[in-house]
């Protein structure tokens, strides 16, 4: 499998579109692969099929697309069976028919994790570096003497260099990317708990303010619960009106931070939900508990409380 990436080589379309000059060629991520490729990631087909052995160096040009590469040059049109062609306007490469859709997966671009892509058979198309990926259910690690081995068989100039597991492949360009999200995370945790603590304290202290209320209340012959419904219907009140300009204001922020981050969701429905949960038990908390000890007192001294 050959890293694949940018290098000048654009994807053309031939049919509906027509570029004015090179600059206007899209530059897309592909890989040259093998046959196996897809079976040993464990890609499976969306529509048509996968590039296999029969795509042989003498055998009609084809591609793989990925979903994303679909979605943005076919949209609402079905990819099999058109053609695209790498280099500028006076590439004489030959077109290649699309023959497959697989999902979008991972590029190993941190900048565009999942950008379209497409996939062309090895053999149709030549490359002097190539990568080797080999899967096993044991240790990653100890088959590297078995596939030196075997290369060597095949052809004993061949170098073998940069040999690692795919966690350590894939950890490698994104180790600042998982510090930063650490403390990103950290940092939100401790906003959160920041949150909840000035919350209660703002919402307990406004509720006793009020013994003084309460106390007159129980005096003309109010119930315990009367007074504990007024004050938590009060109280959400005050959190169904907080809330939901937090969130607005959360998403916001997280939309802008996600430019800089690498493949975070700014809406991301459970850390929203739970934080919900979290404020409004706290914001409940704030208001019953200082209520039910309100209710406890002595009417009398609590009509003398300041």
């Amino acid at each position: 499998m050959d890293p694949g990436g940018r290098h000048g080589h654009g994807a053309r379309r031939d049919r509906g579109v027509a570029y004015a000059s090179n600059t206007d060629i899209p530059h897309i991520r592909y890989n040259s692969v093998a046959p196996g490729f897809f079976e040993t990631f464990d890609i499976r087909s969306l529509r048509g099929r996968l590039l296999d052995a029969s795509d042989r160096s003498d055998g009609n040009p084809v591609a793989v697309i990925n979903q994303a590469f679909a979605d943005k040059y076919f949209p609402g049109v079905d990819p099999l069976g058109h053609r695209i062609r790498q280099g500028g306007l006076q590439s004489t490469l030959p077109w290649r028919t699309i023959v497959g859709v697989v999902p979008t997966t991972y590029t190993g671009d941190t900048d565009e994790p999942h950008a379209p892509a497409y996939f062309l058979p090895l053999a149709q198309h030549h490359e002097n570096f190539v990568t080797m990926v080999a899967r096993t259910a044991g240790a990653p690690m100890t088959l590297t003497s078995s596939v030196r081995e075997i290369v060597a068989q095949l052809q004993p100039d061949i170098p073998i260099y940069r040999v690692n597991s795919m966690e350590t492949m894939y950890a490698q360009p994104t180790w600042f990317i998982r510090v930063f999200g650490t403390m990103f995370m950290i940092f939100g945790a401790i906003a959160l708990f920041l949150a909840s603590v000035g919350l209660y304290a703002v919402m307990s202290f406004s509720v006793s303010r009020r013994t003084r209320e309460v106390g007159i209340r129980m005096a003309l012959g109010a119930q315990g619960a009367q007074v504990l419904r007024l004050v938590f219907r009060q109280g959400l009140w005050q959190i169904a009106i907080g809330i939901p300009l937090g969130l607005g204001l959360a998403f916001l922020m997280a939309s802008g931070a996600s430019v800089i981050l690498f493949d975070v969701r700014p809406l991301d429905l459970p850390i929203y939900a739970g934080v919900v949960a979290v404020l409004t038990a706290v914001g409940i908390a704030a208001c019953l508990v200082p209520a039910r000890r309100a209710t406890l007192i002595d009417p009398l001294v609590a009509l003398h409380t300041d």
